[in-house]
């Protein structure tokens, strides 16, 4: 899709936040150099063949020209992102709209993430980052926390 104006950028724009607003959840795999050394693309296509086991719709990527159909409610939204600048801390894997960060996350970890936070919408601890604050951390808004981190 060629995008010429301004108006066609903010069409664009809405299509794609409509599509990507469906995924009830969205999974993003640091793919930093630090963390694709440390296995993270392993550790991603894992988590998009054991979603896509356990009959969850999974998307991996947007349509280059989106439609309404494109994604269902409640799909899972796996991705692969750039560095988050947290490499002793790697392979990083973010859950949205929640805010958690896992760290340090091995392939063996991926049947525990989406057992406990895909399918039930639950924090695995004993990955989760925690800056030194409270279980209540969890509970901040993704807006406020993200100016913390």
């Amino acid at each position: 899709m060629l995008l010429k104006t301004k108006y066609d950028l903010d069409n664009a724009r809405e299509q794609y936040g409509k599509l990507v607003d469906k995924q009830a959840r969205k999974v993003l795999v640091c793919a930093g150099t630090g963390c694709v050394a440390g296995g993270s693309l392993n550790i991603y296509q894992k988590l998009i063949e054991t979603i896509s086991a356990k009959g969850l719709e999974c998307v991996v990527a947007l349509a280059d020209e989106p439609h309404d159909d494109d994604i269902h409610e409640g799909a899972i939204g796996v991705k692969r992102s750039g560095c988050h600048g947290f490499c002793e801390m790697g392979p990083l894997v973010r859950i949205e709209p929640e805010g958690w960060l896992y760290t340090k996350v091995k392939l063996d970890d991926v049947d525990e993430i989406v057992d406990k936070t895909i399918c039930n919408g639950e924090c695995v601890e004993r990955l989760c980052y925690k800056k030194g604050i409270s279980d209540c951390w969890r509970n901040i808004s993704p807006a406020v926390r993200n100016t913390i981190l």
